[in-house]
C-alpha cells in the first residue's frame, strides 16, 4: 500500500543589500543652470536608479542613469544613489556624492548725473556671495555693444534721450549675471539775468531770465559778489552801501538736478559825473544871450523851466538850476548864476595896429566891449577915401584882407555918437 506524501515548499524572495558604494559624474555650472548627473556605478545588470537629490533619505527625487536637476541655490549639495538590479538586490551610496553649484553674481548699479554735457557716473553695486568678480561689460546706450569695461566708468552722452543701460558682471568661476536700467539724460537749464547799474543806497533790479527744459526750477541762488545772498527765483531788488564794480552770479537747478550758472558785473555809482559851459559867460551885457551847455555821464536832464535839452539859451540875469540822471538813476543838482555888466557910455578905439598873420595878436580890428552893444555898423576907407568894408552888424571880425597902408574907420553902436579914428594895416 503505498501512501501519498504532499510536500508543500514554500519559496521565500531573498533581498540583498549592498553598501558596496556608488558613483557619479557631474558638470559643475552656474547657480540657474542644471547640473548633469550621470550614474557612473558599476552594477550589473541595473534594473533602477534612483536618486535623493536633497539628502532628506528619500530616493523619490528621480530616476534613471542620467538626471538633469536645477538646484534651488548656490551651495555644495549631498545626494546619494539607490541601484537596483535584476536580482533585486539593492546598492546604496555608502557615503553622499557632494554636487557643488557656484554662485553668479548680483549685478546692480546706480547712476548721478543725467545732465547732458557732463559725465553721467555710474556705480557698481554688484556682489557675489562666494569667489570675487573680474568682469564687468557696460553697454550705455542699449545697441548691444560694449562701451566700458571699468567696475564704475563714467560716459558723456552727446544728445538727451532715455537710454538703456545694461551691465554684464562674471565671476571667476565663468558665472555670469546681468542689471539693466533706464537712465534719462535731460537739457541742463540756461542761467541768465539782466542786471541794470545803480547807485549807492539806491536798490538794483536784477531780472532772472533762466530757461527749463522738460522741467522746472528747483533751485535759484544769487551770488551778489559783496557777501550777500539771496534765494529770489524772479526779480531781485537789492541795495549795495558802497559805490563800486561788483561780479553778481545767478545759480540755478533744476527738477532733474541739473545745473547752470551765469555771473555779470554790476556797476554802482557814487555820485553823477558832468560839467556845465556858460558861453559866452556867466557876465554878460544886456541884451546878450548865455548859452549853457551840460555834458558828462548824463542821460536826461531837467531845467527849471521844465526843459529837457542838455543845451538851454538864457536872455535874462538869475539864478538857473537844473537836475541830471545818469545811466545808472543816480540824481545831481547844478545851478549857477548869470549877471549883467553895466554898458560903456562911450566907444574905445580900435587897435592901432593890425597884423593879420594868423598869430592870435592884433589879428582883427578889435572894440573892447563891442558885445554890449546890439548894432554896431563900420566903415572902413583907404588913403583916397574909397570904401573898401562896410558891416552893418560888426562884431570884431573884419581880418584887413586888404593891402598894407593907413586906413580910416567910422563906427556906430546903437544911439551913441559916432566914433572916427584910424589904424594902420601891416603885412
Amino acid at each position: 500500500m503505498f501512501k501519498k506524501h504532499t510536500l508543500t515548499v514554500f519559496l521565500l524572495a531573498l533581498w540583498y543589500w549592498s553598501f558596496a558604494g556608488t558613483a557619479i559624474s557631474y558638470t559643475e555650472v552656474c547657480y540657474g543652470s542644471p547640473s548633469l548627473l550621470i550614474n557612473q556605478s558599476n552594477v550589473p545588470a541595473t534594473q533602477l536608479v534612483e536618486w535623493d537629490l536633497n539628502n532628506d533619505g528619500f530616493f523619490n527625487d528621480a530616476t534613471g542613469d542620467t538626471v538633469n536637476h536645477t538646484f534651488l541655490s548656490a551651495d555644495t549639495f549631498k545626494i546619494r544613489l539607490k541601484i537596483t538590479d535584476s536580482t533585486g538586490a539593492i546598492t546604496y551610496s555608502l557615503t553622499p556624492h557632494l554636487v557643488v553649484v557656484h554662485p553668479v553674481p548680483i549685478t546692480k548699479f546706480s547712476y548721478v548725473n543725467t545732465c547732458l554735457g557732463t559725465s553721467t557716473v555710474f556705480n557698481n553695486l554688484s556682489t557675489i556671495v562666494s569667489g570675487s568678480i573680474n568682469s564687468f561689460q557696460w553697454d550705455f546706450d542699449g545697441n548691444g555693444t560694449t562701451d566700458a569695461t571699468s567696475a564704475s566708468p563714467t560716459f558723456l552722452y552727446g544728445n538727451s534721450g532715455i537710454f538703456k543701460v545694461t551691465l554684464t558682471s562674471e565671476s571667476t568661476l565663468g558665472c555670469f549675471s546681468t542689471d539693466s536700467g533706464f537712465v534719462p539724460i535731460t537739457v541742463p537749464p540756461i542761467a541768465s539775468f539782466n542786471a541794470g547799474n545803480s547807485c549807492a543806497k539806491s536798490p538794483v533790479t536784477l531780472i532772472n531770465n533762466s530757461q527749463f527744459f522738460n522741467s522746472a526750477a528747483k533751485q535759484t541762488t544769487w551770488f551778489l559778489g559783496d557777501g550777500g545772498l539771496s534765494f529770489a527765483t524772479d526779480t531781485l531788488m537789492y541795495t549795495y552801501s558802497v559805490a563800486g564794480s561788483y561780479t553778481v552770479t545767478l545759480v540755478v537747478i533744476d527738477t532733474n538736478n541739473c545745473a547752470d550758472s551765469a555771473g555779470s558785473s554790476v556797476f554802482i555809482d557814487s555820485t553823477v559825473n558832468y560839467s556845465y559851459q556858460l558861453t559866452p559867460s556867466n557876465q554878460v551885457y544886456e541884451g546878450q544871450v548865455v548859452t549853457a551847455t551840460v555834458s558828462g555821464d548824463v542821460s536826461t536832464i531837467v531845467w527849471q523851466d521844465s526843459t529837457t535839452n542838455l543845451t538851454n539859451t538864457f536872455n535874462t540875469a538869475g539864478s538857473f538850476s537844473f537836475e541830471v540822471t545818469n545811466a545808472s538813476g543816480c540824481k545831481a543838482n547844478g545851478s549857477f548864476t548869470i549877471t549883467h555888466l553895466q554898458k560903456p557910455s562911450i566907444l574905445s578905439k580900435a587897435n592901432d595896429f593890425v597884423t593879420p598873420n594868423g598869430d592870435g595878436k592884433n589879428d582883427v580890428l578889435y572894440f573892447d566891449k563891442l558885445e554890449a552893444f546890439a548894432n554896431c555898423k563900420l566903415t572902413v576907407f583907404d588913403e583916397r577915401g574909397l570904401l573898401v568894408y562896410v558891416n552893418n552888424n560888426y562884431t570884431n571880425d573884419w581880418n584887413a584882407d586888404v593891402n598894407a597902408g593907413t586906413y580910416y574907420y567910422i563906427i556906430q553902436c546903437d544911439s551913441l555918437p559916432e566914433l572916427r579914428s584910424i589904424t594902420h594895416i601891416i603885412k
